[in-house]
């Protein structure tokens, strides 16, 4: 990085003695603009993450708490799959 700098620094130079200082701002710049355009290109799309809730399932799903059976009535095994999800997270915060 540190010889990157300074080959910038000598082209910066080298055109501001040809040519003149705004000049050479405007290539050195064009070539920065272009250079992080390609980087950018280049990189692998962002990750697409799940909202909340989604995560929220998932951890109730994953904890060792509770696991819904059916045995039991929906209101009362809605009932245990929070509880277990609000203390498996009260858990991790700690």
């Amino acid at each position: 990085m540190v010889g990157a700098g300074f080959l910038l620094a000598a082209i910066w130079k080298v055109l501001a003695d040809v040519y003149n200082a705004p000049l050479a701002s405007l290539v050195v710049a064009a070539l920065l603009i272009g250079a992080g355009l390609i980087v950018m290109w280049r990189l692998p799309p962002k990750p697409v993450l799940p909202d909340p809730a989604q995560r929220q399932r998932a951890a109730g799903a994953r904890s060792p708490l509770y696991t819904p059976t059916g045995q039991v009535p929906p209101l009362t095994e809605a009932f245990f799959f929070g509880l277990s999800v609000a203390l498996d997270m009260r858990g991790r915060k700690r």
